[in-house]
Protein backbone atom coordinates (compact mmCIF):
# COMPACT_ATOMS: atom_id res chain seq x y z
CA UNK A 1 0.00 0.00 0.00
CA UNK A 2 1.55 3.62 -0.60
CA UNK A 3 0.37 7.21 1.01
CA UNK A 4 -1.08 9.08 -2.11
CA UNK A 5 -0.65 12.61 -2.29
CA UNK A 6 -3.69 14.65 -0.34
CA UNK A 7 -2.16 18.32 -0.09
CA UNK A 8 -1.26 18.90 -3.62
CA UNK A 9 -2.76 21.78 -4.94
CA UNK A 10 -3.33 23.30 -1.92
CA UNK A 11 -0.21 23.43 0.38
CA UNK A 12 1.92 23.04 -3.07
CA UNK A 13 1.77 22.58 -6.57
CA UNK A 14 0.36 19.15 -8.13
CA UNK A 15 2.28 19.87 -11.73
CA UNK A 16 5.61 17.86 -11.74
CA UNK A 17 7.61 20.59 -13.87
CA UNK A 18 6.13 23.36 -11.89
CA UNK A 19 6.95 21.48 -8.38
CA UNK A 20 10.50 20.97 -9.69
CA UNK A 21 10.69 24.53 -10.68
CA UNK A 22 10.17 25.91 -7.59
CA UNK A 23 12.11 23.58 -5.58
CA UNK A 24 15.27 24.02 -8.02
CA UNK A 25 14.35 28.24 -7.80
CA UNK A 26 15.06 28.13 -4.05
CA UNK A 27 18.06 26.13 -3.98
CA UNK A 28 19.10 28.17 -7.00
CA UNK A 29 18.97 31.17 -4.69
CA UNK A 30 21.37 29.83 -2.07
CA UNK A 31 25.08 29.01 -1.89
CA UNK A 32 26.34 25.36 -1.52
CA UNK A 33 27.12 24.23 2.08
CA UNK A 34 29.53 21.64 3.11
CA UNK A 35 28.00 20.53 6.13
CA UNK A 36 28.87 16.68 6.76
CA UNK A 37 27.89 16.53 10.31
CA UNK A 38 24.27 17.63 10.35
CA UNK A 39 21.82 15.41 11.41
CA UNK A 40 19.13 16.79 11.99
CA UNK A 41 16.89 19.87 10.72
CA UNK A 42 13.47 21.98 11.94
CA UNK A 43 11.31 22.93 8.74
CA UNK A 44 8.10 24.62 8.77
CA UNK A 45 5.24 23.17 6.95
CA UNK A 46 3.11 25.63 5.51
CA UNK A 47 1.91 26.54 2.33
CA UNK A 48 5.34 26.50 0.18
CA UNK A 49 4.04 30.16 -0.87
CA UNK A 50 4.44 31.19 2.74
CA UNK A 51 7.17 28.98 4.19
CA UNK A 52 8.90 27.43 1.22
CA UNK A 53 12.21 29.30 1.39
CA UNK A 54 12.60 28.93 4.54
CA UNK A 55 11.94 25.18 4.52
CA UNK A 56 14.56 25.25 1.99
CA UNK A 57 17.47 26.96 4.04
CA UNK A 58 17.10 23.73 5.98
CA UNK A 59 17.30 21.53 2.81
CA UNK A 60 19.81 23.57 1.35
CA UNK A 61 22.21 22.89 4.70
CA UNK A 62 22.16 19.10 3.82
CA UNK A 63 21.94 18.79 0.41
CA UNK A 64 25.27 17.59 -0.56
CA UNK A 65 25.28 14.80 2.56
CA UNK A 66 24.41 11.36 1.45
CA UNK A 67 21.78 9.59 4.23
CA UNK A 68 21.43 6.35 4.60
CA UNK A 69 17.94 6.98 5.47
CA UNK A 70 15.69 10.03 7.00
CA UNK A 71 13.39 10.13 9.75
CA UNK A 72 10.85 12.47 9.67
CA UNK A 73 8.87 13.91 12.71
CA UNK A 74 6.00 15.45 12.29
CA UNK A 75 2.57 16.37 14.74
CA UNK A 76 -0.28 15.35 14.24
CA UNK A 77 -2.73 17.84 14.78
CA UNK A 78 -6.43 16.27 14.83
CA UNK A 79 -6.01 13.03 15.90
CA UNK A 80 -4.23 11.90 19.52
CA UNK A 81 -5.17 8.43 20.11
CA UNK A 82 -1.82 6.52 20.35
CA UNK A 83 1.48 8.58 21.38
CA UNK A 84 3.04 8.20 17.68
CA UNK A 85 1.27 7.04 14.45
CA UNK A 86 3.62 5.56 12.38
CA UNK A 87 3.10 5.26 8.08
CA UNK A 88 2.87 1.41 7.44
CA UNK A 89 3.46 1.86 3.69
CA UNK A 90 5.41 0.67 0.61
CA UNK A 91 5.93 4.20 -0.66
CA UNK A 92 5.31 7.55 -0.04
CA UNK A 93 3.95 9.25 -3.55
CA UNK A 94 4.60 12.98 -4.20
CA UNK A 95 4.01 14.59 -7.94
CA UNK A 96 7.84 14.29 -8.75
CA UNK A 97 7.91 10.76 -7.76
CA UNK A 98 8.07 7.54 -4.38
CA UNK A 99 9.71 8.19 -1.81
CA UNK A 100 10.71 4.32 -0.36
CA UNK A 101 9.64 3.32 3.37
CA UNK A 102 12.22 1.87 5.13
CA UNK A 103 9.77 -1.35 6.37
CA UNK A 104 12.25 -3.23 8.63
CA UNK A 105 12.42 -0.04 10.95
CA UNK A 106 8.64 0.75 10.72
CA UNK A 107 7.88 -3.15 11.03
CA UNK A 108 10.35 -3.12 14.15
CA UNK A 109 8.51 0.14 15.50
CA UNK A 110 5.06 -1.34 15.18
CA UNK A 111 6.02 -4.27 17.78
CA UNK A 112 5.77 -1.46 19.98
CA UNK A 113 1.96 -0.64 21.81
CA UNK A 114 3.45 3.14 21.73
CA UNK A 115 3.30 2.81 17.86
CA UNK A 116 0.50 2.55 15.32
CA UNK A 117 -0.48 3.15 12.32
CA UNK A 118 -3.41 5.56 11.84
CA UNK A 119 -4.78 5.75 8.60
CA UNK A 120 -7.23 8.36 9.55
CA UNK A 121 -4.58 10.49 11.30
CA UNK A 122 -2.02 10.13 8.10
CA UNK A 123 -4.48 10.90 5.64
CA UNK A 124 -6.09 14.19 7.29
CA UNK A 125 -2.63 15.23 7.75
CA UNK A 126 -0.13 18.10 6.02
CA UNK A 127 2.76 18.77 8.18
CA UNK A 128 4.81 15.22 6.90
CA UNK A 129 3.41 15.30 3.46
CA UNK A 130 4.72 19.09 2.63
CA UNK A 131 8.19 18.18 3.56
CA UNK A 132 8.08 14.86 0.70
CA UNK A 133 8.64 16.62 -2.31
CA UNK A 134 11.84 18.51 -0.65
CA UNK A 135 13.32 14.76 0.07
CA UNK A 136 12.55 13.73 -3.08
CA UNK A 137 14.09 16.52 -5.02
CA UNK A 138 17.61 16.17 -3.09
CA UNK A 139 17.43 12.39 -1.77
CA UNK A 140 14.54 10.37 -4.30
CA UNK A 141 17.13 7.05 -3.37
CA UNK A 142 16.86 7.49 0.33
CA UNK A 143 14.46 5.29 2.48
CA UNK A 144 11.83 7.01 4.65
CA UNK A 145 10.54 6.31 8.07
CA UNK A 146 7.67 8.62 8.47
CA UNK A 147 6.43 9.60 12.27
CA UNK A 148 3.69 11.54 13.29
CA UNK A 149 3.41 13.00 16.87
CA UNK A 150 0.37 12.44 18.86
CA UNK A 151 0.71 13.09 22.19
CA UNK A 152 3.22 15.64 22.27
CA UNK A 153 4.93 15.52 25.49
CA UNK A 154 8.65 15.68 26.81
CA UNK A 155 8.38 12.07 28.51
CA UNK A 156 7.39 10.93 25.05
CA UNK A 157 10.17 13.06 22.76
CA UNK A 158 12.56 11.49 25.36
CA UNK A 159 10.75 7.89 24.83
CA UNK A 160 10.85 8.45 21.12
CA UNK A 161 15.02 9.42 21.58
CA UNK A 162 15.60 6.28 22.94
CA UNK A 163 13.18 3.85 20.93
CA UNK A 164 14.95 5.72 17.57
CA UNK A 165 18.67 5.18 19.19
CA UNK A 166 17.57 1.39 20.19
CA UNK A 167 16.21 0.36 16.34
CA UNK A 168 18.93 2.46 14.35
CA UNK A 169 21.77 1.52 15.53
CA UNK A 170 24.91 1.83 13.95
CA UNK A 171 23.34 4.00 11.07
CA UNK A 172 22.59 6.74 13.39
CA UNK A 173 25.20 8.57 11.83
CA UNK A 174 23.98 8.04 9.14
CA UNK A 175 20.86 9.19 9.49
CA UNK A 176 18.63 12.45 9.03
CA UNK A 177 16.16 13.62 11.48
CA UNK A 178 13.40 16.30 9.78
CA UNK A 179 11.52 17.96 12.43
CA UNK A 180 8.29 19.47 10.98
CA UNK A 181 6.99 22.45 13.12
CA UNK A 182 5.19 26.11 12.45
CA UNK A 183 5.82 28.38 15.56
CA UNK A 184 3.78 31.11 17.06
CA UNK A 185 0.30 31.49 15.60
CA UNK A 186 -2.07 34.61 14.75
CA UNK A 187 -0.62 36.76 16.94
CA UNK A 188 0.64 40.27 15.48
CA UNK A 189 3.82 40.36 13.51
CA UNK A 190 5.88 42.41 16.64
CA UNK A 191 4.48 39.28 19.37
CA UNK A 192 5.36 36.57 17.01
CA UNK A 193 8.76 37.73 16.82
CA UNK A 194 8.80 38.28 20.26
CA UNK A 195 7.52 34.79 21.13
CA UNK A 196 9.64 32.98 18.49
CA UNK A 197 12.91 34.10 19.10
CA UNK A 198 12.65 32.91 22.44
CA UNK A 199 11.84 29.77 21.95
CA UNK A 200 14.52 29.79 18.85
CA UNK A 201 17.00 30.83 21.46
CA UNK A 202 15.70 28.09 24.05
CA UNK A 203 15.95 25.97 20.90
CA UNK A 204 19.66 26.69 19.83
CA UNK A 205 20.82 26.32 23.20
CA UNK A 206 19.26 22.94 24.17
CA UNK A 207 17.66 24.37 27.27
CA UNK A 208 14.50 21.22 27.03
CA UNK A 209 13.45 21.78 30.61
CA UNK A 210 12.85 25.54 30.01
CA UNK A 211 11.25 24.89 26.69
CA UNK A 212 8.78 22.57 27.43
CA UNK A 213 7.56 24.80 30.61
CA UNK A 214 7.61 27.73 28.40
CA UNK A 215 4.97 25.82 26.30
CA UNK A 216 3.04 24.87 29.39
CA UNK A 217 2.49 28.28 30.52
CA UNK A 218 1.98 29.55 26.90
CA UNK A 219 5.25 31.57 26.94
CA UNK A 220 6.22 29.99 23.27
CA UNK A 221 4.29 28.27 20.55
CA UNK A 222 5.33 25.84 18.94
CA UNK A 223 3.02 22.99 16.90
CA UNK A 224 5.66 20.47 16.28
CA UNK A 225 7.26 21.15 19.96
CA UNK A 226 7.61 17.11 20.89
CA UNK A 227 9.68 16.68 17.93
CA UNK A 228 11.58 19.71 18.93
CA UNK A 229 12.30 18.23 22.19
CA UNK A 230 12.95 15.35 20.55
CA UNK A 231 15.68 16.52 18.63
CA UNK A 232 16.76 18.22 21.62
CA UNK A 233 17.33 15.43 23.86
CA UNK A 234 18.63 13.37 20.58
CA UNK A 235 21.78 16.28 20.43
CA UNK A 236 22.39 16.39 24.12
CA UNK A 237 22.62 12.83 24.11
CA UNK A 238 24.93 12.96 21.47
CA UNK A 239 26.81 15.79 22.86
CA UNK A 240 26.14 18.54 20.94
CA UNK A 241 26.27 21.93 22.41
CA UNK A 242 23.98 24.21 20.59
CA UNK A 243 21.98 24.11 17.52
CA UNK A 244 22.37 26.59 14.28
CA UNK A 245 19.49 29.58 13.75
CA UNK A 246 19.46 29.96 10.00
CA UNK A 247 16.44 31.98 9.33
CA UNK A 248 13.22 33.20 10.97
CA UNK A 249 10.38 34.84 8.86
CA UNK A 250 6.91 34.46 9.23
CA UNK A 251 3.12 34.39 7.16
CA UNK A 252 2.94 38.47 6.96
CA UNK A 253 5.80 39.33 4.67
CA UNK A 254 3.99 37.42 2.35
CA UNK A 255 0.61 38.41 2.75
CA UNK A 256 0.92 41.51 4.37
CA UNK A 257 -1.46 40.82 7.26
CA UNK A 258 0.89 41.77 10.05
CA UNK A 259 -1.76 41.65 12.78
CA UNK A 260 -2.44 37.47 12.55
CA UNK A 261 0.74 35.91 11.42
CA UNK A 262 2.12 32.33 11.72
CA UNK A 263 5.92 32.28 12.91
CA UNK A 264 8.52 29.64 10.52
CA UNK A 265 12.12 28.87 11.59
CA UNK A 266 14.60 26.91 9.94
CA UNK A 267 17.18 25.53 12.35
CA UNK A 268 19.90 22.76 11.93
CA UNK A 269 22.01 20.49 14.12
CA UNK A 270 25.19 19.21 13.64
CA UNK A 271 28.29 17.89 15.46
CA UNK A 272 30.84 19.71 15.97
Amino acid sequence: MNRKVMYAGQFYTDLPIDLNEELETYFNEQENIDSNGCFGIICPHAGYIYSGRTASKSFNYVRNNQYKQIVIIAPSHRYFINPFSVGDYEYLETPIGNLKVKRSIVTELLKDPNYSFNREADQSEHSLEVQLPFIYHLFPNTEIIPILFSQQNHQNAKYLKDKLIEVIKDDLDKTLFVISSDFSHYHSASTARTLDLKAIEMICSLKCDDFFESILRQEIEACGFGGILFIMELARELGIRQAKDLEYTHSGLVNMDNQRVVGYASIVFERS
